[in-house]
């Protein structure tokens, strides 16, 4: 983690001593470890200054992107405020992976209305969806844990059950460590919730979580998981 955000420190540097504008790519090293990391203050200055600096207009990608981080910051009503940019039209017509950061933040933030219409775009696509095209560096987008949590919000526990073994089994045939260890965390809630006769399975998954979670200093996922194995252990 501390590598990815070394590389974009190093990106962010090399674009401020050339005096261009800095371009979202540039941050796509940085933004998701600062995110696992729990430094989502930090995540959400870089895609604010940017903004701000570069005097440019920001696309719908990046208003979802700060739509996550204020999210995860527990601030509701600036979350709701900026989905009033996303329109029916744009639901339908974004490329799915642009609206992934949408679809996480209205099931964080609660803001079920959204969820539905979203999470239709993430039926019967890839595990992972991997980048446009248009750079080498953006992040693989976790389309199935996604949609998991946002069929699970929806009250779709066997359709969320069903995305999250599926991203589950790819997550881990690529070796994506972060992915894996929310998969697991996640599908444990689902079944904590509602599977009560399957704990020890939901255990299993909580205990995994919490050694990766620990080994890559994902504080706040470890702390969400030991919170977990607490009431199993209870």
């Amino acid at each position: 983690m501390e590598e990815a955000i070394a590389e974009g420190d190093a990106l962010v540097q090399l674009v401020a001593e050339q005096g261009a504008i800095l371009n979202p790519s540039a941050l796509s090293f940085k933004l998701p470890a600062l995110l696992y990391l729990g430094r989502v203050d930090e995540a959400l200055a870089l895609t604010s200054e940017r903004i701000a600096k570069g005097g440019v207009r920001e696309t719908l990608a990046e208003v979802g992107r700060r739509a996550v981080f204020l999210a995860h910051l527990g601030r509701v009503d600036e979350v709701s405020h900026l989905f009033l940019q996303l329109t029916p039209d744009a639901v339908a017509q974004l490329p799915v992976r642009d609206l992934a950061d949408f679809l996480e933040a209205a099931v964080i933030a609660g803001l079920l209305r959204p969820t539905q219409p979203i999470s239709n775009r993430f039926l019967n696509v890839p595990a992972f969806l991997a980048n446009d095209g248009t750079t080498l560096s953006a992040p693989l987008v976790p389309a199935a844990r996604l949609l998991g949590a946002a069929l699970s919000r929806l009250g779709d526990t066997h359709g969320a059950r069903a995305s999250y073994l599926g991203g589950l089994d790819v997550a881990t045939k690529i070796r994506h460590r972060p992915e894996t260890a929310l998969t697991r965390l996640q599908l444990a809630e689902l079944l904590l919730t509602h599977y009560p006769d399957e704990r020890t399975e939901a255990l299993e998954h909580v205990d995994f979580a919490i050694a990766e979670f620990r080994d890559m200093k994902m504080q706040p996922s470890l702390e969400r998981a030991l919170k977990h194995k607490g009431l199993l252990r209870a």
